[in-house]
């Protein structure tokens, strides 16, 4: 019996090692590749509240305005969840609310105030971008106190009057969480003077950190878009 034991044994102890491989490889598997995280989910009620720049300069380009539709379509289609509420003003040196506050299914359901952004022709000379935020300010307040979420959009070509004013109401939106962003889109780089607009904007709304996103056209829309999906499900 004993030879029997002493035989088998000499058979199994060559092959430990290879176990012992087997088994440290899916140790070492198990560590490099840990399962995906998922990213927190949305909670209550998100609302697009929305800044249309109709100021002179948006208009001598037809096709400016008509990226400010398509990107309003965009993010309700392909970032927010449907139903969402969404507000619009239209503004130049002042904000006048044009649209809402109403649930949205989709971004097609907005192609009749989309027509009336292409008609419209403002009678004020210059641009405020503090004055959306300001109208926007005492709404995402009142949002944040019944414990919903905001996103402020503004679509503009990035001229701004008064940066001062835009500072300090982008600290005081800062300071509600809930806002989960204040996105731009339209601020071009491709001249000096659009580049300049641009920067000087940035920094305007550098208090908010990274829930400041502002963006242009093309590709670098498409990644303030992806951006935008991280902030409003609490990806940073």
């Amino acid at each position: 019996m004993r030879r029997k034991t002493k035989f088998y044994l000499s058979l199994l102890l060559p092959l430990l090692p290879l176990f012992a491989g087997c088994t440290s490889s899916n140790a070492n598997s198990a560590v490099s590749n840990p399962p995906p995280t998922r990213k927190a989910p949305i909670s209550g009620t998100i609302h697009l509240l929305v800044g249309v720049d109709v100021s002179g300069s948006t208009a001598s380009d037809p096709m400016t305005r008509k990226r400010y539709c398509a990107q309003i379509e965009d993010t309700l289609d392909t970032v927010l969840p449907r139903e969402t509420p969404v507000t619009i003003w239209f503004y130049d040196t002042e904000a006048r609310i044009h649209f809402g506050p109403q649930r949205v299914q989709q971004g097609s359901e907005l192609r009749s105030v989309e027509k009336e952004v292409l008609a419209y022709r403002s009678k004020n000379r210059g641009t405020r971008q503090s004055a959306p935020l300001i109208a926007m300010l005492p709404v995402a307040k009142e949002l944040a106190a019944k414990g919903d979420s905001s996103v402020c959009m503004l679509l503009t070509d990035s001229e701004d009057d008064d940066a001062k004013a835009t500072r300090k109401i982008a600290s005081e939106l800062s300071d509600i969480k809930s806002v989960r962003s204040v996105y731009v889109s339209g601020a071009k780089t491709e001249a000096q003077y659009r580049n300049f607009m641009r920067q000087k904007l940035t920094e305007a709304l550098s208090p908010l950190g990274e829930r400041a996103v502002i963006t242009g056209e093309g590709a670098d829309t498409q990644g303030g878009l992806d951006r935008l999906r991280d902030l409003i499900r609490g990806g940073q």
